[in-house]
């Protein structure tokens, strides 16, 4: 467990195999802000942070979760990478900060619990989103790219939530199942 991570521009910061625990930001409300090489050493990072508010990171993380950032967590300046699995809950949120920003979470994104989201809140936002699976728990949101922005979902989508289309294009693999379980937007 640590507070904010800051890795300088010429430093090398390797993540433990198990969990690394983010609880606050420094002064300028990063919870990580990356300018030298992180390595993920397939570990997960863990937020759970009030305060914190971006994340600046062109290095792949391996799992991250996010919990409890009453913040609204925003990654910048342009992809947020994610080799594993990305979750979102306990009322956390994690939006792009720029319009253009990318997603990549090449295992399963989940958003789950009262208020917790993931994407855009603004149709504005046109950046595009490759999930290999998308699940959206009771009360989860996501929020689309709006055009001409896309979401490809590499396998499955499970929707206990809310999903919002903002007008954007979702792709699905041919070889993909697609459940809604509830109404979506």
């Amino acid at each position: 467990t640590i507070g904010a991570l800051g890795i300088g521009e010429s430093a090398y910061f390797k993540a433990p195999t198990g969990t690394l625990t983010i609880t606050s930001d420094n002064a300028s409300d990063y919870v990580i802000q990356n300018s030298g090489t992180f390595t993920h050493n397939s570990g997960t990072v863990l937020i759970s942070s009030s305060t914190g508010q971006k994340i600046v990171s062109d290095d792949y993380f391996y799992n991250l979760t996010v919990k409890d950032d009453s913040g609204g967590l925003r990654w910048l300046p342009s992809a947020l990478l994610i080799a594993n699995d990305l979750e979102v809950s306990n009322g956390a949120s994690l939006r792009p900060e720029n319009s253009t920003n990318t997603l990549t979470v090449s295992g399963t994104a989940t958003v789950q619990d009262t208020s917790s989201y993931l994407g855009p809140l603004h149709d504005t936002y046109i950046g595009s989103h490759t999930l290999g699976a998308l699940t959206i728990g009771t009360n989860g949101t996501y929020y689309a790219p709006g055009s001409p922005g896309t979401t490809y979902i590499n396998t499955t989508m499970t929707n206990n939530g809310t999903f919002t289309h903002h007008s954007g294009t979702v792709y699905f693999d041919t070889g993909s199942s697609f459940f809604i379980a509830t109404a979506t937007t």
